[in-house]
């Protein structure tokens, strides 16, 4: 993985990919600052997600895509293809059919194949949603635009150890082996520790509306969802009933945004994330992966947030 690899990355997804895109907009300047670094320059200030977001980018090697296939005829990164593409990871893609099953090899020259690997497994499976519509136009006061982004969780299964019983022993009836838990609709520090995240509802979603006004003045909104999760005390075992905080209800944060275009090189943002400054969910069994008894990694710790920003292009 190269510095240009992440560069081209980027400009390939802020092109081809909407969702991406709406997100990239944000990025005025991405630039290489060392052999192995890269620093991206946003317009404004407030968005506490764009930074995770960047972060998470998909890399794609610059040069096989640039390249051409066994037929010799030139790849085309905004097309679709049935060629397996080139990865980095311990497997690589054996055999598939379209649209039913895909199988995975291990690749036999990996890196790091002698190094220390873990026995245990982790499968989930669900749906990605992404919707979009841009352009509705409003004749003279301009267009809006919409975008939906959501995930529905399916399963969640974590197997710490194969053949660990992890069944707690019923009062009544026979004992149940089960060496695995899913974390589904759950939150607990026990699935936080097999490298998936603490809170996880079976629904989550982005809704984003956007008025592209014909005054140089962009509004949005944002609708973030998060469903109500429930409690685990352990691996199969939901925390007792009573318990107040066994359930965190679902929660819905509602941001304006307002971007000003005053010239070709000055700009105003002005923003309000939460607005109406719903306090977050609190659990007494945060432990040490979240923060004053609820998760900020999820929910809105600091309630109402405004922000503004000034852009000025020299």
């Amino acid at each position: 993985m190269t510095v240009d690899d992440v560069i081209y990355s980027f400009e390939v997804f802020k092109k081809h990919n909407p969702r991406y895109g709406a997100y990239y907009r944000h990025v005025v300047k991405l630039e290489k600052t060392g052999e192995r670094e890269i620093t991206f320059t946003f317009d404004g200030p407030g968005n506490r997600e764009l930074p995770q977001i960047v972060g998470e980018i998909h890399v794609l090697p610059k040069h096989w895509w640039e390249g051409t296939d066994a037929k010799g005829n030139k790849r085309n990164v905004g097309e679709t293809t049935l060629e397996v593409p080139l990865g980095s990871g311990p497997y690589r893609i054996k055999s598939f059919e379209p649209g039913r099953n895909v199988v995975y090899e291990r690749v036999k020259d990996f890196w790091a194949r002698d190094l220390n690997i873990n026995i245990g497994s982790l499968q989930t499976s669900g749906y990605d949603v992404n919707v979009g519509y841009t352009g509705l136009e409003m004749g003279r006061f301009g267009s809006l635009a919409f975008n939906l982004t959501g995930t529905y969780l399916d399963e969640l299964v974590v197997q710490p150890v194969p053949g660990l019983d992890l069944e707690p022993n019923p009062i009544h009836g026979p004992d149940v082996f089960k060496d695995t838990y899913d974390c589904v609709g759950y939150y607990s520090t026990v699935c936080s520790q097999n490298g998936i995240g603490p809170i996880n509802p079976q629904w989550r979603h982005r809704f984003r509306t956007s008025w592209q006004t014909p005054w140089d003045l962009d509004l949005s909104l944002t609708w973030r969802h998060y469903g109500g999760v429930t409690g685990l005390a352990g691996a199969n075992l939901e925390m007792p009933r009573g318990q107040l905080d066994k359930e965190l209800p679902a929660e819905d944060y509602f941001d304006l945004a307002a971007n000003w275009a005053i010239t070709e090189k000055a700009g105003v943002t002005l923003g309000i994330n939460n607005v109406l400054d719903d306090n977050p969910s609190v659990s007494g069994a945060v432990g040490t992966t979240g923060n004053g008894n609820t998760y900020p990694q999820v929910y809105d710790a600091l309630g109402r947030y405004i922000f503004a920003g000034v852009t000025l292009k020299l």
